[in-house]
């Protein structure tokens, strides 16, 4: 697996986003759900197991 990489999966039929920077690990860019386990800017452990790339045609935004 190369890193850094987007993995996407669906909780509560809402998506997760997370950018993946080393094995089991990294930071959640998207979040379109209320679980506060998957907070925005939240970096730690994520099961890669549970995500899929990101499709080309989708894309992730950071806006300030």
């Amino acid at each position: 697996m190369k890193y850094p990489y987007l993995g996407i999966k669906s909780v509560d039929d809402k998506n997760v986003t997370v950018l993946f920077t080393e094995r089991d690990k990294g930071v959640v860019v998207g979040n379109e759900t209320d679980n506060d386990e998957y907070r925005f800017g939240k970096y730690g452990d994520f099961d890669e197991e549970e995500y899929d790339f990101l499709p080309q045609n989708m894309c992730v935004r950071l806006n300030n």
